[in-house]
């Protein structure tokens, strides 16, 4: 009797180990809603980042932006390297971002955004703060 019972064991198994991996799969993927990820993640998505039309990531339910790696996110001017690298992959274009000190969020990089076309439209854009 127990080769019957190990019969549904054993795709049981196989099942919940491929569900488990394509988890984490998505985790940091980027997405513009919450049904584009996982059901154990929301897609993590800044005010400032919904304005500049730029995606979010995939993230585990409960966390929020990344401080110092989403545009609108919190970010510490004291640390050099806040805000230089975005929490997307690489293949995703993101704008240059530097740390506003006063505001203390990520912001456009006003000198890489100007010499784009449309740099003074989207800048005023990128003060709202979330994090």
């Amino acid at each position: 009797m127990a080769r019957p019972r190990a019969r549904h064991l054993v795709p049981a198994f196989v099942l919940a180990a491929i569900a488990g991996c394509l988890s984490g799969r998505l985790e940091d993927e980027p997405c513009l809603e919450d049904k584009e990820c996982w059901t154990d993640q929301v897609c993590v998505r800044t005010d400032a980042e919904r304005a500049a039309d730029l995606p979010g990531i995939c993230r585990p339910k409960g966390e929020s932006c990344a401080p110092g790696k989403h545009l609108g996110c919190s970010c510490d001017p004291a640390n050099s390297y806040a805000c230089d690298e975005p929490a997307l992959p690489d293949e995703i274009e993101y704008p240059a971002m530097i740390c506003d000190a006063t505001a203390l969020v990520c912001v456009l990089d006003s000198e890489a955004s100007s010499s784009g076309s449309s740099g003074d439209t989207t800048e005023s854009s990128d003060t709202t703060t979330e994090g």
